[in-house]
């Protein structure tokens, strides 16, 4: 599917094997430290050949994951993120999921306009819980939470 956003013709697209390595190089040129596995759908933006932006759905302990959502800093603010968000969560159909988004304002809002929903920690599944106090440890100056998409017809879980 193609956008044109801002005299820009973009991509939005499902990663297929040969785009995975390109894939690779987008995250660790935006200092990512995680990596999608063969297994998982990668959703991508590229204009101009090149990747813009990307996330990945994945399942662990048979939860699914929203992971690795990344826009590069240039093309941030212009709705990049949220059309990643739809094709993701158009791939999850009405399973529920959960991310690990930093306590930002704009970021909080910006899941929440996706479905998510900010969790207690002592009501997550104890790896992401775990996951959490993790990522806290960076000392990055971020603090780190955890968000769900509710599964269609399930009520609230939240604080």
């Amino acid at each position: 599917m193609k956008k044109k956003l801002e005299k820009e013709v973009l991509s939005i697209d499902v990663a297929e094997s040969l785009n995975r390595v390109r894939i690779r190089e987008f995250y660790k040129k935006e200092n990512y430290h995680g990596e999608p596995q063969e297994k998982d759908v990668v959703v991508y933006v590229e204009t101009s050949g090149v990747i813009i932006g990307a996330t990945w759905l994945t399942t662990e302990e048979g939860i699914n994951l929203l992971r690795g959502m990344k826009v590069n800093q240039k093309f941030q603010r212009r709705g990049i993120g949220r059309k990643l968000l739809e094709a993701v969560t158009k791939e999850l159909e009405d399973k529920e999921c959960f991310c690990i988004p930093y306590q930002h304002p704009h970021l909080l809002k910006f899941y929440q306009a996706g479905g998510f929903e900010i969790q207690d920690l002592n009501n997550v599944p104890e790896f992401l819980a775990l996951r959490v106090k993790k990522f806290q440890k960076r000392n990055d100056g971020k603090d780190y939470t955890v968000m769900k998409r509710m599964q269609k017809g399930e009520g609230k879980t939240g604080n």
